[in-house]
């Protein structure tokens, strides 16, 4: 019985999908310069021709690979998930979907650290991947900062600074990731980590009270001790 065309469709759409997940792991590896076509097709098992039946070119690849990046971003599946909860839970929430996409496919960390530093990508294509990598990060300085004024979170450290920690521990946990997997060696698998584990660079909104409450009562009694240290010292001169 010969397929309908929508078993077709769907069909073409897996393929499709297979296609880009392969050029992620290669991109990841050899850099967008160094990566040819036959290189894609090899990974994704299929002929070097039939992938021109998915993409003209390299830089369409890659392309469509962006776009799937934007796509399924976790800041969609997050706004649909945490209305009606605090800012902390909802900057719980968003790490944790980050934090499930980088178990599930590492190399992406690789591709937005290329992205940064390699000139050789396409430029319009470059630049619409670090503008996803930049919305991450200014989502999560929002609810950092929304969480300090909630006093869900300590206010001794700018919003984003905290956010730019945290960007940057996730982004190491999916480079780990992909180059464990990726090693020829055999390798102990990374343990898992929690979007708890990653928040606790946020310190709850008492302890940098009771931390400056303490730093100034040690100021207060270094600068009472310090008359009584200068007298000594007018006392020992006179002595002498």
């Amino acid at each position: 019985m010969p397929r309908s065309p929508q078993d077709n469709e769907l069909i073409r759409a897996a393929r499709r999908e297979e296609i880009l997940g392969a050029a992620g792991r290669v991109f990841a590896k050899k850099g967008f310069a160094a990566t040819k076509i036959s290189d894609i097709a090899a990974e994704a098992g299929l002929s070097h021709g039939l992938l021109y039946h998915y993409f003209r070119s390299k830089d369409e690849v890659y392309a469509g690979l962006v776009d799937e990046i934007v796509e399924r971003s976790p800041l969609r599946s997050a706004a649909a998930v945490d209305a009606g909860s605090g800012p902390l839970e909802r900057l719980r929430t968003l790490v944790g979907l980050l934090l499930a996409r980088t178990a599930e496919r590492p190399e992406l960390a690789v591709l937005f650290s290329q992205a940064l530093l390699g000139e050789s990508l396409p430029p319009a294509t470059r630049q619409r991947l670090l503008r996803q990598g930049w919305s991450t990060y200014e989502r999560i300085v929002e609810l950092v900062r929304a969480a300090q004024r909630a006093g869900e979170a300590a206010d001794d450290e700018r919003a984003e600074e905290l956010a730019l920690a945290i960007v940057a521990m996730l982004r190491g946990l999916g480079t780990m990731r992909f180059f464990v997997r990726s090693s020829p060696a055999p390798a102990a698998a990374l343990p898992v980590v929690s979007a708890d584990t990653v928040l606790r660079v946020l310190r709850p909104a008492a302890e940098p009270t009771r931390a400056r409450a303490a730093s100034s009562k040690a100021t207060t009694k270094t600068l009472a001790n310090r008359p009584t240290r200068r007298r000594a010292a007018k006392e020992r001169h006179r002595a002498a």
